[in-house]
């Protein structure tokens, strides 16, 4: 069987198509090769056209084209867009993106370096900058968010960590946070309340804060690798235990280690081989519970509470109470204690107990009242008095001993060398010379005493360093087993006249036996020669005399003024000895 024609047998350059008329049933009609009539095709049979060919158009291959009118005609040409043609260098690469070319983007061009694989990757050619624009209503990038970092991300990778809220970078093998939301470029922190923790790459910016009572190890990585050049971060120990960190291999601070008391704080930065630390100085309490670098708790590691105003700058103690303990106090080093107000202790295991006092050195105290002990081991125990040197006691107030092993110093005196002691009596000056073989005080020495009077009387007066009655304290006296070769020079005035008489006593010995009653002058009382007179010469009852001391062991130098006086005399004796004793 042949389909039914419609259309007439020749069709010029222009062929019209109409649809072939359909039985009541809407089934094709074809014509029968016995009758000629036309049939429908039962529904049983297939029918296969024959190809379809529109004659009136040669020359060569050409597009169809259809008018409004379903007319369908050649285009002169053969297909393609616009006319032109598809191009591209020959070979081109796979995946390259097309784009328009020519005048109007009229040629379509496979030239462009912009590649799209078939797994949705968006190539960029090599050196050239791609720019981004942002508008009023978008962002001109954005680079994605995902929860954490991503499985095997490279180097120079970019992206947002929706779990952290920071944009994230991937630099030199390490995930860098580049900032954080919230805050306009506040600090992640990273919070470990364990015992131990392993730093990780990803620490790189934040503040990693301990928050265990207990002393905590932490291991840094070595400062290679993704702890390379420029890696940091923060650390803080906030809990009450020592939180040491130790890099493997790398040093930190040139040390094997570095340990963060209570409160301290430290910002470490590799170099690529070691790590830098940068310490943070933090303070506790404020102006009315004083200032401190570690944390008040009452134990050795904190301390107790520091008074108002004072300041402590120490970050080891071996007992609670080696703190600021007073008002407006300081302190600074370690195990120093500062306990009266603006007392200042400075060094190692110095105590300043004296209101003002000054302890600076090491294992020294400064008990008096605006006393000062510099050095290793002494002790001012006197008010307003200065101590300095090794291994003595300066019990006297307003006096100065310096140098090593003095003793039983006086008030208003001084001390130097080594040795040396006033045997407790006041206004004496010494210069030790060493302990003679022995570790005695005063076993060889000068020792110079200035005794003096004032009366107004005419009664025999005695002298003594502070014008009182004679005691230990206040005369020259010498040890048990010593002697003193001596020498004076007096002079008695009356304050009303002017007048004034000269002596010299000596050169002369004195000795002490075992006790004080054994004191005696070993040639009998010196000599008393007159020396110059100012004005007119005074007429004394009684010229000065040297005498032994038997009830206090040492000098009893006594005159007597005019028969008569009612006037104020004063009388100055200054005795000039060298002793020596076992």
């Amino acid at each position: 069987m042949r389909l039914f024609r419609l259309l007439p047998a020749a069709v010029a350059a222009a062929l019209t198509l109409a649809a072939p008329a359909l039985s009541a049933d809407r089934k094709p009609l074809v014509l029968d090769t016995t009758t000629g009539r036309p049939v429908q095709i039962p529904a049983a049979d297939t029918l296969t056209p024959p190809a379809l060919k529109v004659t009136g158009i040669t020359g060569s291959t050409q597009c169809l084209q259809v008018d409004t009118t379903g007319a369908v005609s050649g285009t002169g040409s053969a297909c393609a867009g616009g006319g032109g043609t598809i191009g591209g260098s020959t070979g081109a690469t796979d995946e390259r993106l097309i784009r328009a070319d020519g005048t109007g983007g009229a040629t379509i061009q496979a030239g462009a370096d912009l590649t799209l694989s078939d797994g949705g990757v968006l190539g960029f050619p090599d050196d050239v900058r791609q720019t981004f624009n942002p508008g009023s209503n978008a962002a001109g990038l954005n680079v994605g968010s995902i929860a954490g970092d991503p499985g095997t991300p490279s180097n120079g990778d970019l992206w947002y960590d929706s779990t952290a809220n920071e944009l994230t970078a991937r630099i030199n093998g390490a995930s860098v946070a580049l900032g954080a939301g919230g805050g306009g470029g506040t600090i992640v922190v990273n919070s470990q309340s364990g015992t131990s923790y392993t730093v990780v790459s990803g620490d790189q910016g934040k503040l990693v804060a301990f928050t265990n009572a207990a002393n905590v190890a932490v291991t840094l990585p070595q400062a290679t690798g993704a702890f390379g050049s420029g890696w940091y971060a923060y650390f803080l120990n906030t809990g009450g235990g020592i939180v040491t960190i130790t890099p493997t291999t790398s040093t930190i601070g040139g040390l094997i280690n570095h340990k963060l008391l209570n409160g301290g704080a430290v910002l470490v930065v590799s170099d690529g081989t070691n790590y830098l630390v940068v310490p943070h100085i933090a303070f506790y309490g404020g102006t009315s519970a004083g200032y401190s670098l570690s944390r008040p708790d009452g134990t050795a590691t904190g301390g107790n509470q520091r008074s108002a105003n004072s300041v402590d700058l120490q970050t080891s103690r071996s007992a609670a109470t080696q703190v600021t303990s007073a008002d407006y106090a300081f302190a600074a080093g370690r195990r120093n204690t500062a306990s009266n107000t603006y007392a200042v202790a400075m060094g190692d295991t110095n105590t300043a107990s004296g209101v003002g006092s000054l302890a600076v050195g090491s294992s020294n105290t400064a008990s008096g009242t605006y006393s000062t002990a510099l050095g290793d081991g002494v002790t001012t125990s006197g008010g307003y008095s200065l101590t300095v040197g090794q291994s003595f006691t300066n019990a006297g107030s307003y006096s100065v001993a310096v140098g090593r092993s003095h003793a039983s110093i006086g008030d208003q005196s001084a001390v130097f060398g080594r040795f040396g002691t006033t045997h407790g009596t006041e206004g004496a000056l010494v210069l030790g010379a060493g302990s003679a073989g022995t570790s005695s005080a005063g076993s060889s020495q000068m020792r110079t005493t200035v005794l003096w009077s004032f009366t107004s009387g005419a009664t025999a007066s005695r002298l003594t360093a502070n014008n009182g009655a004679a005691s230990t304290t206040n005369i020259m006296n010498l040890a048990n087993n010593s002697a003193m070769m001596f020498e004076a020079k007096c002079v008695v005035r009356n304050n009303s006249s002017a007048n004034a008489n000269t002596y010299t006593i000596g050169p002369s010995l004195i000795t002490r036996g075992a006790n004080a009653a054994s004191t005696a002058m070993s040639a009998g009382n010196p000599a008393v020669v007159a020396g110059p007179t100012t004005g007119t010469a005074l007429t004394l009852a009684a010229d000065p005399t040297f005498t032994a001391d038997t009830t206090n062991g040492g000098f009893n130098v006594s005159y007597t003024p005019p028969v008569g006086n009612n006037t104020a005399m004063y009388a100055v004796c200054v005795i000039t000895g060298v002793e020596t004793r076992p």
